[in-house]
């Protein structure tokens, strides 16, 4: 079962990182990934078990399973034939912590550092190379945006931080308005961590790259898929000549 989850983990990160060039270079993506994560507002990723009836059965039989176990919360709905499902917030940080990536409590320095640097500015985009202390084309670029990217994820989920970007995939994130509460309440109690970076631990090997093969494998997924709605036209980029101001 654990499998699984990481699997699930892999699935919803696909979900929440910021778009880039190869994302707004599919016509329909866009409009794939608010319509679905519209849907995780909702009670999460649609389970879909496929194959035989009896693969089908032993499916729905494992999410059974997870739910008794307490790792996922589940959302039927009238006339769908799969339920939502979500991670729950401890199985989230437990699963995050074994691939060696940021949990929530990590995650929050971001939002930390977000809301420092948004000011008295709530609109206010913050690119993010500004984020990561590095130069735009700086050769490290690829892995430090990329770690930081997945280190917003929990907040991404959690609807506390929104991210955008341009056709050329160049990144801008900015705190909601659930977000700038849950800043200004710990800057107002002590806990904000101004100027950190998370620490995520050490991962198990394995697991790990269960989790990138999943993510990347969803992502494929929603890049090749079509929209529900194809009247929707789903998330507009920001301009390439942005400098931050919604």
């Amino acid at each position: 079962m654990e499998r699984r989850l990481i699997e699930l983990l892999g699935q919803t990160d696909a979900l929440w990182l910021p778009f880039r060039q190869r994302h707004w270079q599919r016509q329909s993506a866009s409009t794939v990934y608010y319509e679905r994560r519209t849907l995780f507002g909702v009670g999460g990723l649609p389970w879909r078990v496929g194959g035989t009836v009896a693969e089908r059965v032993r499916g729905l039989r494992v999410l059974a399973q997870l739910r008794k176990a307490g790792s996922v919360r589940i959302q039927y709905r009238k006339g769908e034939a799969f339920p939502l499902v979500r991670l729950v917030d401890d199985a989230d940080d437990e699963l995050r912590l074994l691939c060696g990536l940021a949990p929530f409590a990590e995650s929050l320095k971001l939002l930390d550092e977000l809301h420092r640097r948004q000011g008295d500015e709530p609109a206010r985009w913050i690119p993010e190379e500004q984020l990561a202390g590095i130069a735009w084309g700086d050769p490290r670029q690829g892995d430090v945006l990329g770690t930081q990217a997945v280190d917003f994820s929990p907040c991404l989920a959690r609807g506390l931080v929104e991210s955008n970007s341009s056709v050329l995939g160049h990144a801008w994130f900015r705190l909601s308005e659930l977000g700038h509460r849950l800043a200004a309440e710990r800057v107002a109690n002590g806990t904000a961590a101004h100027g950190q970076r998370p620490e995520p631990s050490p991962p198990d090997w394995d697991a790990r790259w269960l989790y990138v093969d999943a993510r990347n494998t969803a992502e494929c997924e929603m890049l090749d898929a079509q929209p529900v709605d194809h009247r929707e036209i789903g998330y507009i980029p920001l301009p390439c000549s942005f400098e931050g101001v919604g």
